[in-house]
């Protein structure tokens, strides 16, 4: 009933924890039935989050997600889709938050989600939107204007000649 195999063409998380309780008072259940009853539990639990608190429901379903990312509930819906939804509107919630950088924690949120499933055009415009808010761009320098130029060495004065006080001295001085 948990994989909604077999007879059981509908997924039943409920109906398949009790199925396997009821076995396991005949005998030990294997490591599949214990592993499959303990995604369910989790499943369920995760549940019980969507749309009351999406913060939780990211944390919960994230686990289900990376154990059991397949696992469906009576709707049909997996637990990876679950985790998606739970991160869309997490994001959302924190893209309406007054400071900046709590704004900016939805890009991750969504980049997750994302890889998940690719954002419908809705959610690519507010991605696009607060990513360039988050991450403005750097203006272009331009590469020449990074360079100085070099100021050319002053050109030496011709030394004066020197005076003598008398003329007779040196034949260089001048009198």
């Amino acid at each position: 009933q948990i994989l909604g195999r077999g007879i059981f063409q509908t997924t039943n998380l409920e109906g398949g924890i009790y199925d396997l309780t009821l076995a396991e008072r005949f005998g030990p259940l294997d490591n599949q039935a214990l592993s499959l009853r303990t995604g369910a539990r989790m499943f369920i639990q995760a549940s019980s989050f969507m749309g009351v608190d999406w913060p939780q429901a990211v944390t919960y379903f994230g686990e289900v997600y990376r154990l059991y990312p397949g696992l469906r509930d009576a709707t049909g819906v997996t637990a990876a889709q679950h985790y998606r939804e739970a991160l869309l509107n997490y994001g959302d919630m924190k893209a309406k938050e007054t400071k900046l950088k709590d704004r900016c924690i939805a890009i991750d949120l969504w980049n997750e989600a994302a890889a998940i499933s690719p954002l419908d055009n809705a959610y690519t415009a507010k991605y696009n939107s607060l990513f360039v808010e988050c991450y403005p761009p750097t203006p272009t320098v331009d590469p020449f204007s990074l360079i100085t130029p070099t100021p050319e060495a002053p050109t030496p004065e011709p030394s004066p000649t020197p005076r003598c006080r008398l003329a007779a001295c040196s034949p260089n001085c001048a009198a």
